[in-house]
């Protein structure tokens, strides 16, 4: 067998990023996931059975420009450095993508539960730490939930992979060729172009809308590979995939050279090395090290008395797409934008369903990428609070200031003067944590293209706004045209801060990230729509994530098994939109004229309809 004369590649995990793999219950919990629904008719055969291989063609393609989703974590060792991402020149695509056996209703609680990937089977830490489950919907389009393990990246880092498995919709043709000629094709990541097709408005007006019950779902997989939750492995045969520019280490110790030669390149000389070396107390290197060894003991003992899943807390799930513009124009007209409105319409929800006498309190991630570059995961959790009984209106300029002032913290303008009478503190509450977001921090990710915008962050890539976007460092929000102007003044409430020895806990966190403001498809399928899902700590009560996609603003919210994530969704219907009644309406789609019983249709087959604007009924459930 010829030499490999690839060059080699390694990359060390972050020490801070480690706590992702810490044990098998941080692993399978921290997943952050995205849910896609798809056209589902130019995925089908002619027979209008889905077409598993071209699916399956379509990921692969989408993993030519993903080479981040091509390797696999391996431990150093003895455990003498973190572990290291090294290339996966044997990927088996079948063993990341599951089909789920039967179809999802739409207005059922299974489909909230499977979009937030609850229902993927467990990733595999033999293998790069990402898997996919492709439902078929009632009325005729096709879910995907795409999961990550979070030591892949944040929400901003994820959403630039989302972006290099689909491409912009006016580069269908190219798209489809190179879908068409098999898996492994090489290529950059499509940009968004000024043709781009966006979503159509609605004909109908009315808002989708999410709903929980009370319904489990568990995970898991058997012996034969089937999953618990219904998935069964993929059937087609798709050609492998090409191998990538680089080649895994041969050895243990070549893996410890590549890394060490890494760690001394970006030092400063001999002596800057060692300063770096004794930044860290010696003690915590040697616990951690100790941690390393004996991470294989603990995670066979968690598998084997299954506390793997007894100690993960059982979640509810609901979600609801909207019309973008009218979120939009209510944030101008409250004075913030719909990064601060997502927020503040969390805190006044919190405030509702478990109310503090101190007030609620939620954590809002913000990037910190412009101090350190292109990190997998690079955010710091603020904690924003309100009193309690503010009103909507009232918390919009105030969790504005409060961000504000988090990020001014963190990165201070030498430029900026205050006004005179400016107030040195806003009225809402600021309590910033050292150091970044705890065990489950927001999904994350700069996206690729000119456009830059970016996911599951309330800010943007430093250096990579899209027009009209917030500065570095500031909470990111849509497009000028869609989102706020500059903040107009507004009053602020008496808000007294809190005494020194109140509670200052935070009982979840919420943040809004827009995606891409044109159109893109997965292969010849036109993405519809987004929901992009927080990650909520075992500790936390709520998560409510915002996201923009086109012209649709999608809510995603996960609580604990006493939260009513419905009055989450009922709040925003009615405080941001006034149509409370939407939301727990199931509206069914119509068929197409002709259609009998037992036939399937896909929304886009109606005059005046996009597959994003088929009103639907989402139910939660408590995997």
């Amino acid at each position: 067998m010829p030499r490999d004369r690839r060059p080699v590649w390694a990359e060390l995990l972050g020490t801070l990023d480690e706590k992702f793999v810490a044990n098998a219950v941080v692993f399978e919990h921290a997943t952050p996931c995205a849910g896609l629904l798809l056209r589902g008719e130019p995925l089908r055969t002619e027979t209008g059975a889905l077409d598993r291989e071209l699916v399956l063609r379509a990921l692969a393609h989408g993993l030519a420009r993903a080479p981040e989703l091509r390797r696999r974590l391996r431990p150093a060792p003895f455990g003498l450095t973190t572990p290291a991402w090294v290339p996966d020149d044997d990927i088996d695509l079948e063993a990341h993508v599951r089909f789920h056996v039967g179809v999802v209703a739409t207005d059922g609680p299974e489909l909230p539960v499977l979009l937030a990937g609850r229902l993927n089977p467990p990733l595999d830490p033999r293998r790069p730490l990402w898997n996919t489950v492709v439902a078929e919907l009632d009325d005729g389009r096709v879910a995907i939930a795409w999961r990550i393990q979070h030591a892949v990246g944040d929400g901003l880092y994820g959403m630039r992979l989302l972006d290099a498995l689909t491409e912009a919709d006016d580069a269908g043709a190219a798209g489809d060729a190179g879908v068409a000629g098999g898996a492994g094709a090489a290529g950059d990541a499509a940009a968004d172009g000024p043709g781009s097709r966006a979503a159509a408005p609605s004909t109908s007006g009315a808002s989708t809308s999410g709903a929980s019950t009370s319904g489990a779902s568990t995970t898991g997989t058997s012996a034969t590979g089937t999953s618990a939750t219904g998935t069964s492995r993929s059937t087609p045969t798709v050609p492998p995939l090409e191998p990538g520019p680089h080649r895994p280490p041969r050895s243990g110790a070549e893996l410890l050279r590549v890394a060490w030669l890494a760690w001394w390149r970006r030092q400063e000389g001999p002596r800057g090395a060692w300063h770096e070396y004794w930044r860290k107390p010696f003690l915590r290197r040697l616990r951690r090290w100790g941690g390393r060894l004996v991470r294989p003991v603990r995670n066979h003992v968690l598998v084997v008395r299954g506390l793997t899943e007894s100690l993960v807390p059982q979640r509810r799930y609901a979600f609801a797409t909207h019309d973008l513009p009218p979120v939009a124009r209510r944030a101008r007209e409250l004075g913030g934008s719909v990064h601060d409105l997502t927020v503040a319409l969390a805190l006044v929800a919190l405030d509702q369903v478990l109310p503090d006498p101190a007030g609620p309190r939620l954590g809002v991630p913000i990037s910190r990428r412009a101090a350190r570059g292109d990190r997998r995961n690079h955010v710091r959790m603020t904690v924003v609070g309100i009193p309690p009984g503010t009103t909507l209106a009232e918390a919009v300029p105030l969790v504005h200031a409060a961000v504000a002032t988090a990020v001014e913290a963190i990165e201070p303008s030498p430029s900026r003067v205050a006004e005179p009478g400016e107030p040195s503190r806003p009225a809402a509450t600021i309590l910033t944590t050292a150091g970044l977001a705890h065990a489950s921090p927001a999904p994350t990710i700069p996206a690729l293209g000119p456009t830059k915008s970016a996911t599951n962050s309330p800010t943007l890539s430093p250096g990579h706004s899209a027009p009209g976007s917030p500065a570095p460092g500031q909470p990111g929000s849509a497009s000028p045209t869609r989102d706020a102007p500059p903040h107009p003044a507004a009053p602020h409430p008496a808000a007294p801060h809190p005494a020194p020895d109140a509670p200052t806990r935070r009982r979840g966190y919420a943040s809004f990230v827009p995606w891409r403001p044109r159109a893109r498809s997965l292969g010849p399928a036109l993405v519809g729509s987004a929901v992009l899902w927080p990650v909520l700590d075992p500790r936390d009560d709520l998560a409510v994530f915002g996201s923009s996609y086109a012209d649709t603003f999608s809510l995603a919210v996960v609580g604990s098994r006493h939260v009513d994530v419905d009055a989450v969704q009922r709040a925003f219907a009615e405080l941001v939109l006034g149509t409370a009644d939407d939301v727990v309406a199931a509206v069914a789609l119509p068929a197409p004229p002709g259609a009998g019983p037992g036939v399937r249709h896909d929304p886009g087959d109606q005059p005046g309809r996009r597959p994003d604007r088929q009103p639907h009924h989402q139910g939660g459930g408590t995997p």
